[in-house]
C-alpha cells in the first residue's frame, strides 16, 4: 500500500468531486417525488471551497459531478443531519484512490474541507487576500489513513465588537468559517456618544450578511448593554417608582427597579418590539449597564453597580436583580406572539463586574444561558493557575459556581465571554497569549463550558494581523494542541520566515519575548484592580478614569513591586524588537513585517509610559531619602514624552486612515494623559491658582477631545 495518494500531478488530474446527501429511509424516499434530497447549501459550499482551493494551489480545476463509479478516483463529500462540527477524513488508494470527507453535519463537512486544505498548506490569517497564504504546487498528495476530529469546545465564537469591522462583515464571516469558528456575535460598541453607530446601522449590516452567514450554518448572536434601554429614561417623571432607589431617592441613572410592576410591564412591552425588529438572531444579548468594577464588587451593596435598594430589592444581590430582569425579557421571547419566529432563541445572562458571583435566590428562565465575562482577571496567568491569587480566589471559583448554579436549573449552553483580542482592554495593544490561551481552553473545556467567545475590538483599526485570533481558533478547536507549534506555524505563514530555520526561529523568538514582556505588565495582584469609569468633567482630576492596566493607585508596596516588573518588561520588549529585526532580514513577507514593526513601535512607547507613570506614582506618595521633587518631575516628563510619542503614532494616516478613528484613538489616550495631570495636580498647593489653571485646562482639553470625536 502506498503511503500517499497523489490526486494532481503536473497540473493534471482525473479526479472529481461528488457530494452525497444523507441516505433517507425507504418510506421517506417514496414521499420524495423529485428524487433524493437536494444538497444542503453548506455542503454545496464545501464542494465549491474544495474545488476553488485546489485550483488556487495547483491551477487545476476538478470536475463537480452528481454521480460516479465506485472505482473512479474522487473526493467524496458526505454529511449527516446532526448539529456537531466533528468530521472524519479517510484517504485510501484502493482502485484509483479516494478521499472521503464525512461531517457530522453540513458545517462539519465544511470544516473537513478547510482542514484538508490546511493540510495542503493553506492558511487564512486575516480576512481578504493580504491575510491568505496559498501555496503554489503542481503536484498534490495526501497521506493514506483515517483521521477523526471533534472540537474541544462545541461553540467557538468570534465577537465583532466595533463598527470598524462592519464594512467588511462578509469577509470576516468567511474568514471565521475557514478557521472553524461556528458562531458570529455582533456586539454593539462603542456607544453613539463615543463615536459609535446606532442599533439600526448594526442590524442592517447583519441583515446584509445573513446569506453568507446562513450558507455556512453559523450561529448568530447580537446585542450588548441594552437592558436599561427597554425602560426609556423619559418615563421617569411619570413613573419614578419604576426606576432604582439609590439609598436616598429614586434616580433615572443606570439600571432600574426590577421588582416594580410598572417597570416590568414597560420592559416586557419594549422587549416584544425589540425581538420583532430583530428576528434573525439565535442568541440575544440585552445586558445591564456597564458601570461596576473590581473583583470584590459582589461584596458591595446591591446599589454598587447601579441596581436598586428599595425595600423590595434590598435583599437581592446585583446578580439576582440582573437575573430577575433578564428572566422577564426571556419570558417575552418565548411568548406565543414570538414563539413561531424564535422557537429556539436564547437570551444570555451576563455574569460580569458586580454579577460575577452566582445567583442565590433567583433561578434562570429555561431559555436563559450563562455568559461569564471575567474582564478584570489576570491575563498573565491562566484562569486556573493556582499561583495567581486574583484568578485562583475570584475568577476561577466564580466561573465554576456560576456553571453549577445554571446547570442545576437546566439552563442551556454555558458561555464564556473572553478578551484575548480586546485592544481596548489592552490600551490599543494586543499581548500575544499562547500559553494562557492553551491553559484557559483546557480549563473551560473541563469545566463544561459549551461556547467560548473572543471579543475583537480596538480603539483603532488593526495595522498588523492579530496572532491571538488565529491561536484562539485552533486552541478552541483542540485545547491539547501545542502552543509552541502553533506559534511557529503562525510565524512561518504571517512573516514569511520559511527561507531558513534561523529566520523562523527569530520570528518565533519575537513572539515569545513579547509574551514574556507582557506577562510582567499583566501580572495583577487583587489590590491592583481599581477601576473607575468617572467621566464627570468637574471631578476628572480627583478621580480620573482607570482600567485594567491602570495599576498605579495600588498600595505602595504593590506599586513598588509592579515598578520592578515594568523594568523587566521593557528589557524583554527590547529583546523582542531585536528578534523582530533579525526575522525581517530574510523574510519573504516584508510588508507584514513592516506592519508588525509599526505596532511594535506603539507598544514600545506605551510600555515606556507605563514604567515612567508607575515610578511617578511611587515617588508621589513615598520617595526614598535620596529622591527629590525634581525626580518626580523627571518621571512625569518621561511619561509625557512617551505618551506624546503614542499620540504622534495615532495621528499618522498610515496607521489610522480614518479621521473619526483617529479622533477616537486620541480620546482613549487622553484618559492616560489625565493620570499625569492628576499626579501634577496633587503636587500643587490646594486651592492655588496653579491648581485652578490645571483643572480649567484639563476640562477644556477633555471637552475638545469629545467635540473632535463628535464632529469628525
Amino acid at each position: 500500500m502506498s503511503e500517499y495518494v497523489t490526486f494532481i500531478s503536473g497540473g493534471y488530474s482525473e479526479w472529481c468531486i461528488v457530494v452525497k446527501p444523507p441516505a433517507q429511509p425507504a418510506n421517506a424516499r417514496r414521499r420524495l417525488r423529485g428524487g433524493p434530497l437536494p444538497e444542503h447549501p453548506t455542503a454545496q459550499l464545501a464542494a465549491h471551497e474544495l474545488q476553488a482551493g485546489l485550483a488556487q494551489i495547483s491551477g487545476t480545476t476538478l470536475r463537480r459531478v452528481t454521480a460516479i463509479s465506485s472505482h473512479a478516483p474522487r473526493f467524496e463529500l458526505r454529511y449527516q443531519e446532526g448539529s456537531g462540527d466533528g468530521f472524519t477524513s479517510t484517504v485510501t488508494n484502493g482502485g484509483a484512490g479516494r478521499v472521503l470527507l464525512e461531517g457530522d453535519s453540513p458545517r462539519g463537512l465544511l470544516f473537513a474541507v478547510y482542514d484538508m486544505l490546511a493540510e495542503l498548506g493553506c492558511r487564512w490569517l486575516y480576512p481578504g487576500p493580504a491575510g491568505a497564504r496559498i501555496p503554489a504546487q503542481s503536484a498534490l498528495r495526501l497521506p493514506v489513513g483515517t483521521v477523526r476530529q471533534e472540537p474541544s469546545l462545541p461553540g467557538r465564537c468570534l465577537i465583532l465588537g466595533h463598527h470598524l469591522y462592519l464594512d467588511h462583515l462578509e469577509d470576516w464571516v468567511i474568514w471565521a468559517a475557514r478557521n472553524r469558528f461556528n458562531t458570529i456575535f455582533l456586539h454593539l460598541f462603542p456607544p453613539p456618544d463615543l463615536g459609535g453607530q446606532p442599533d439600526a446601522f448594526w442590524y442592517a449590516k447583519l441583515e446584509g450578511a445573513l446569506p453568507v452567514i446562513r450558507e455556512r450554518s453559523l450561529v448568530v448572536e447580537y446585542g450588548g448593554h441594552g437592558l436599561s434601554d427597554l425602560l426609556p429614561r423619559g418615563a421617569f417623571h411619570a413613573t419614578p417608582e419604576a426606576f432604582r432607589f439609590d439609598g436616598t431617592q429614586r434616580t433615572p441613572d443606570h439600571n432600574f427597579c426590577p421588582s416594580h410592576p410598572e417597570a416590568r410591564r414597560l420592559i416586557r412591552d419594549n422587549a416584544t418590539r425589540y425581538f420583532q425588529q430583530h428576528p434573525d438572531v439565535d442568541v440575544y444579548h440585552l445586558w445591564p449597564d456597564d458601570i461596576a468594577s473590581g473583583p470584590a464588587a459582589d461584596k458591595r451593596a446591591a446599589g454598587g453597580g447601579g441596581w436598586c435598594q428599595c425595600p423590595a430589592c434590598v435583599g437581592l444581590s446585583p446578580t439576582d436583580q440582573a437575573l430577575q430582569a433578564t428572566n422577564d425579557v426571556a419570558e417575552v421571547l418565548v411568548a406565543e406572539a414570538l414563539a413561531e419566529a424564535h422557537p429556539n432563541a436564547r437570551l444570555a445572562f451576563l455574569a460580569y463586574h458586580d454579577t460575577v458571583a452566582p445567583p442565590t435566590s433567583v433561578q434562570p428562565y429555561p431559555n436563559v444561558c450563562l455568559l461569564y465575562a471575567p474582564r478584570e482577571r489576570c491575563y498573565a496567568h491562566a484562569i486556573s493557575d493556582d499561583a495567581c491569587v486574583l484568578n485562583r480566589d475570584t475568577y476561577a471559583p466564580h466561573c465554576q459556581a456560576q456553571i453549577s448554579a445554571f446547570a442545576r436549573d437546566g439552563a442551556p449552553e454555558h458561555r464564556v465571554f473572553e478578551y484575548y483580542t480586546d485592544a481596548v482592554l489592552f490600551k490599543s495593544m494586543l499581548p500575544p497569549l499562547p500559553t494562557v490561551l492553551a491553559a484557559d481552553m483546557r480549563f473551560y473545556r473541563d469545566a463544561g463550558i459549551h461556547t467560548v467567545q473572543t471579543l475583537m475590538t480596538a480603539d483603532r483599526p488593526w495595522v498588523s494581523m492579530p496572532i491571538n485570533l488565529w491561536l484562539f481558533a485552533r486552541l478552541a478547536w483542540d485545547a491539547d494542541a501545542d502552543p509552541d507549534e502553533l506559534v511557529a506555524d503562525w510565524c512561518a505563514a504571517a512573516f514569511g520566515a520559511v527561507s531558513d530555520a534561523e529566520a523562523a526561529e527569530a520570528a518565533a523568538a519575537y513572539v515569545r519575548a513579547s509574551e514574556a514582556a507582557w506577562q510582567r505588565v499583566l501580572d495583577l495582584a487583587p489590590d491592583e484592580v481599581s477601576m473607575s469609569m468617572n467621566t464627570r468633567l468637574r471631578t476628572l482630576l480627583d478621580d480620573p478614569p482607570r482600567d485594567a492596566l491602570d495599576f498605579m493607585t495600588a498600595p505602595l508596596p504593590t506599586r513598588r513591586a509592579k515598578l520592578a516588573l515594568l523594568d523587566e518588561s521593557l528589557a524583554l520588549l527590547d529583546e523582542a524588537g531585536a528578534h523582530l529585526t533579525a526575522a525581517a532580514e530574510t523574510s519573504t513577507q516584508p510588508e507584514a513585517l513592516g506592519r508588525e514593526r509599526a505596532v511594535f513601535d506603539l507598544t514600545r512607547a506605551q510600555f515606556a509610559y507605563l514604567r515612567a507613570r508607575q515610578r511617578a506614582y511611587v515617588l508621589l506618595d513615598d520617595p526614598d531619602e535620596d529622591d527629590t521633587p525634581a525626580d518626580l518631575d523627571a518621571a512625569l516628563d518621561e511619561a509625557q514624552a512617551a505618551l506624546d510619542e503614542a499620540f504622534r503614532w495615532g495621528r499618522s494616516r498610515q496607521h489610522i486612515p480614518g479621521r473619526r478613528d483617529r479622533a477616537y484613538y486620541a480620546l482613549m489616550h487622553r484618559m492616560w494623559d489625565l493620570h499625569l495631570r492628576h499626579a501634577r495636580y496633587r503636587t500643587l498647593e490646594p486651592g492655588s491658582w496653579a491648581q485652578r489653571w490645571l483643572r480649567a485646562r484639563t476640562l477644556l482639553d477633555f471637552a475638545l477631545a469629545f467635540l473632535r470625536l463628535r464632529f469628525s
